[in-house]
């Protein structure tokens, strides 16, 4: 053999292109999200790309510039679940949870008066008002 045989790497080849970091192409899952109906989401750009969510995470890793992509996905899903949530597009029970979980809003609890009630003196003055 004269011609050395290069080694093939193993696995199946990555479907990841350079097109999925681009305004273009975001704008263009957007724009499904918009015609379906559907919350704009990591998990629905795995599906619209047609890999698994988790290969989404790989390739942040190895494509640095693609967690940019990554991260304005889950800046518009923020976005569109608090002003749909807000205006009663989207049911505000289902937005706040999906907030809380996907997002990390949550809501703060007063640990500090053990569920007791606070009272509150106001100087005589206002009082009187």
């Amino acid at each position: 053999m004269s011609e050395e045989k290069k080694k093939h790497p193993g696995g199946r080849p990555t479907k990841y292109k350079v097109e999925y970091n681009t305004t273009e192409y975001l704008q263009g899952y957007f724009d499904h999200c918009e015609e379906e109906k559907e919350l704009v989401s990591l998990c629905g750009l795995a599906v619209y790309i047609g890999v698994c969510e988790d290969t989404l995470q790989e390739w942040k890793k190895i494509h640095p510039e693609f967690s940019v992509s990554l991260n304005k996905i889950k800046q518009v899903s923020k976005n569109m679940l608090c002003n749909k949530g807000l205006n009663g597009t989207y049911n505000s029970t289902i937005a706040k949870l999906i907030l809380s979980a996907n997002h990390g809003l949550r809501e703060r609890t007063d640990i500090t008066t053990n569920d007791e009630s606070i009272s509150i003196s106001l100087p005589k003055k206002l009082a009187d008002i």
